[in-house]
Formats: C-alpha cells, structure tokens, sequence
C-alpha cells in the first residue's frame, strides 16, 4: 500500500486538504501533533471522511491538548491498522473504546504513552492479528473490559503478541476464568516484572528478555512458568537475565522445542540436561560465565545447527562425535585459553563451519584439514594468522572458502604468487577482502593503460 509522512507545521493546523495525493486504502503517519493547539485546529474534511488503510500518530513531546486532539483526529471505522507514539494524555477518546470504528483492525502499535492507564478493548476485536505495547508505565491490564466468562473468548485472533517495559502490568485480563489468546503463536516480553502468564498451550515461540533489575530478580520463576503455561513451545530465546546462575530444570519439559538461544545472561554457568530430540539449534551469546553444557547435548541426536558467540570459559562437552546430524558451526571469539574450542574436531557430519574474532591465534589446527566433510568455511577478524594447515588441500569437498580481515593471508593466498595458493585452488568459490582489492587494482591498471593507449599520438 502507498505510504504518506505529513509532519504538521507550529499554528498550521491540520486537514486532509493539505494531502491532495492521498487517496483510500493508503496508509498514513501524521507526526508533529504537538504543534495542533486544541481539536478545533484538526479541520475539514478530517480522518472520518477517509477510509485509510492504517493510520499512525506520533506526537514528539507532550502537550495539554493531546486528549482534545486525539478525540478529533477520528479515523474512518475501516481502519486495518492503527499506531500511536508518544501520546500524553490520562485518558483515551471515545471512539477508541468504540467496537464499530475498531472492529476491523488486524494491527495494533501503542507505544510510549507513559500517562495513560486505559487501553481500547483490544480483546474484544474480532480480527486483531498483531499486538505492541511498550513504555506504558500505568497499564495494569492489556484489557480491563467486562466479559461474559462462559460465552466469550478474548483476543479470538491474536498471533503475535510483543509486550515492553510494562512495569505495572498485572494480567492480560482483569477478569478470571475468561477464555483467551487461542491462536497466540509467538510472544515476545521483556521488562514487565509482576506479569501474570496465562495458560498459553497455542504458544510455538517466545522471546524473554530480562533487563531491568525487577525482572532479573524472579527471572527463574518466570522462565518456569514459560515451560509450565507454553508446553509445546518450538522456540525459546532467552536474553538479559545477569543474576541468574542455573537455568531451571522446568526448561526440560519442553519436549517439542526446536530451537534455543540464550544470549547476556553474565552469570549463567550451566544449564540442565536436555532430553529433547527435535532440538535443531542451540546458541549461545555473551555468557562470560557459562562453564560447560551438560553430557546430554551429545544425546540431541536432531541438532544441526551450533552457535556460541563470546563464551570464553565454555567447555564443549566429550563424544561431540555422537552429534551424528550437526551441520553448521558458528564460533565468534576464543575460549580463555585463546584458541579454538576442544571438540569441534569429532563432529562427523560437518558441512558449514564460520569462525570469527581470534585475535591471538596465529595458526588453525591441523584437524581442519581432516574435515572432509567440510563444504563451506568462513574465516575473519584473525589479525595474526599467517597460514593455513598443511593438510587443507584435502578439504576436496569444499565449494566456498570466504576469508575477510586476516593481513597475515594476503600476500599466501594470491593466486599468482602465494605460497600457501595451491592449498585452496581447488575451492570452485573463494571470496576475501584482499582478492577484491587486487581485482580493483588490476581493473585500475588496465583503465592506466587504455588511458595511456588513447593519450598517444
């Protein structure tokens, strides 16, 4: 759909006149809405006469006229998708608790609106797909409307659900007993300390984020209500939970999840054994104190893809020969012994290996060499290697060698003069920085010479 920004001007006003290219199904972003003094500077013809697509408004700061202005800024009651950013006000207008000029809304943002503490009712629209809240400090309730227990359902189309720095938020309801969220699939929260989770069993993939201090301190509650309430979760990405130590054994449960990440949990040392044989990723980021993963790993007879970003004191475990469907290895940064992580050497079946950030390796192990497997490799930021293994001319079936950022492989791997040259020109695609650098000198040269060529009489 065509989108049209109209910023209002300081005591211009405002009146879809001043858009003569806007026309029905567009979608519309009115910024600067501070500058409207009261409602009486929203002329005609308005929103009402118009059936936008979605409407988003944003003011830039707040103003005593935010209510008076809103109330006047009515959209047409066709309206698929509605924003709104920085509103001040306490109170909404009327036709936003208005079901007839709500009811066919498939989106829904409302974002930092600090002073309000009311919200449509977002549960009671029939066809609202996706939700966004953040940095409204004085919501309780997603939804405080009444409803019927016994014959209504909330949010009866609701998929995806993101809920940010909430501090106040207690439930997604205010009334118990109330069926609700049936079609939820993903759930995204982070900062919304004294949350209530309902019973979400439709639930396939949850992001948690721990970041404030309130959150961080029942965060192993929190995550066994994740696996309790979402029992048939598919993934699970958990971030910013720095005072927890141990994962909770709860997360074990979780026997069709598919994918895990766990990324700035500082102090997080282990986690618990995992039984499940649908895991396919397992990644792992910025956990300085992440010790070990337990034996089970070897037994996630399913896991294809491994990823550990900045772990220096992680230790893989033994028989990672037992990973018999491992394909892809990511490795950014060393272990706390500089170099590469034990184990990555008996994984049998590994196609597509990235390793990154070693900055005080000077040599790769010669077991990369016996990695026949090995289809694609990607090495950079190695600022002090000088060479590959001996033995990498045996990677027979590697179609793609990308090195970017290693100096110390420049002038080795040219492939009119390098050294180490014959050990990857067997490689049908190879890709650095450097081959790009010389191809634009060489292409320099030519277009010297033909300046040349053409300059001579």
């Amino acid at each position: 759909m065509p989108s049209t920004t109209f910023t209002v001007r300081p005591n211009a006003g405002f009146s879809l006149a001043d858009l003569p290219n806007l026309q029905p199904g567009d979608n519309l972003h009115i910024k600067g809405l501070q500058n409207l003094r009261n409602g009486g500077d929203v002329r005609e013809p308005n929103l009402s006469s118009m059936r936008l697509n979605r409407l988003h408004l944003t003011w830039a700061r707040n103003t005593n006229s935010a209510e008076e202005v809103l109330e006047a800024l009515r959209p047409h009651e066709g309206l698929k998708g509605f924003g709104l950013s920085r509103y001040g006000g306490m109170n909404i207008p009327n036709w936003m608790t208005d079901i007839s000029i709500l009811g066919r809304l498939v989106d829904v943002k409302l974002m930092n609106c600090i002073n309000c503490s009311q919200l449509p009712p977002l549960g009671k629209l029939p066809l609202l797909t996706t939700l966004y809240l953040s940095q409204m400090t004085n919501v309780k309730y997603i939804d405080d409307s009444p409803y019927e227990i016994s014959t209504e359902n909330a949010f009866p189309s609701l998929t995806e659900m993101t809920l940010y720095d909430l501090p106040n938020l207690k439930s997604v309801l205010r009334i118990e007993g109330v069926e609700m969220l049936s079609q939820l699939s993903k759930l995204s929260i982070q900062s919304i300390p004294i949350f209530e989770l309902p019973s979400l069993p439709s639930v396939k993939e949850v992001y948690v984020g721990g970041e404030t201090e309130e959150f961080n301190d029942h965060g192993a509650s929190f995550l066994r209500d994740i696996a309790g309430k979402m029992p048939n979760l598919t993934e699970l990405m958990i971030e910013g939970f720095h005072q927890i130590t141990v994962l909770p054994n709860e997360l074990r449960s979780l026997s069709s999840l598919q994918k895990l990440y766990i990324s700035c949990c500082g102090n997080l040392e282990s986690i618990p054994n995992m039984s499940s044989s649908s895991l396919q990723v397992l990644g792992f980021a910025l956990c300085n104190s992440l010790k070990s993963l337990p034996q089970s790993t070897t037994a996630l007879t399913s896991l294809q893809r491994l990823q550990i970003h900045y772990c220096p004191k992680l230790i893989l475990p033994a028989n990672m020969n037992m990973l018999t469907s491992l394909r892809k290895v990511t490795i950014m940064g060393a272990d706390k012994r500089r170099r590469l992580y034990n184990g990555l050497e008996h994984i049998p079946s590994l196609e597509n290996l990235s390793l990154t950030d070693f900055p005080f390796l000077r040599s790769l192990p010669d077991w990369l060499g016996n990695t026949l497997s090995l289809q694609k490799l990607e090495i950079s930021k190695f600022p002090v290697l000088t060479s590959l293994p001996d033995n990498f001319e045996q990677l027979e079936n590697l179609q793609k060698l990308s090195i970017d950022r290693c100096p110390g492989l420049e002038n080795r791997l040219d492939s009119r003069t390098g050294e180490d040259w014959y050990k990857i020109a067997h490689v049908p695609n190879f890709e650095s920085d450097f081959v790009h650098r010389i191809n634009e000198e060489e292409y320099s040269d030519s277009d010297s010479e033909l300046d040349m060529e053409v300059d001579e009489p």
